[in-house]
């Protein structure tokens, strides 16, 4: 998870540095869900889709021990600005 949002429970554009999966990360991006509108609300109505993605994408079953949860973020601003959704 980007530093920001660690720290920001309202952080929501994500302008952290893209990794290759090779090397040490601590997020995943499991989909992609093009918005009509890059908003946060728009993110916040859309976020319950990305459940059952991340669950088949992890493997387990929605009463899972594991520990799992899923964390949406829009592209950063620079990016909605260049035409990101």
């Amino acid at each position: 998870m980007p530093a920001k949002a660690a720290a920001d429970q309202y952080y929501w554009f994500d302008d952290s540095p893209t990794v290759p999966c090779t090397e040490a990360h601590t997020t995943e991006t499991v989909h992609v869900l093009r918005l009509t509108d890059p908003t946060i609300a728009q993110a916040k109505e859309s976020a319950g889709f990305c459940w059952d993605k991340v669950r088949v994408y992890l493997g387990v079953e929605p009463s899972s021990w594991v520990p799992w949860a899923v964390v949406a973020f829009l592209p950063s601003r620079a990016q909605i600005a260049d035409g990101a959704s």
